[in-house]
């Protein structure tokens, strides 16, 4: 029982990409790679939620504001 609990991977859920955040030394593509890679794990999630969790994690601040200048 000990081995199959250290290899299941427990199912993901939008609190956990909104709990995922930037660190100091990561790049923005470093970022980026994880933040797809944990958004690829989830069911059921609603883009709005994404795109959200993205912009609250990341420190690009540039980044932020260049999506927020344009439209849809």
């Amino acid at each position: 029982m000990g081995n199959f609990q250290g290899t299941y991977a427990c199912p993901r859920n939008q609190w956990d990409l909104k709990n995922y955040r930037q660190k100091s030394e990561e790049t923005l593509r470093g970022y980026i790679r994880c933040f797809s890679r944990q958004c690829n794990e989830l069911h059921d999630v609603v883009e709005a939620d994404v795109i959200g969790a993205f912009l609250f994690g990341t420190t690009c601040e540039s980044l932020v504001h260049k999506l927020g200048c344009k439209g849809p």
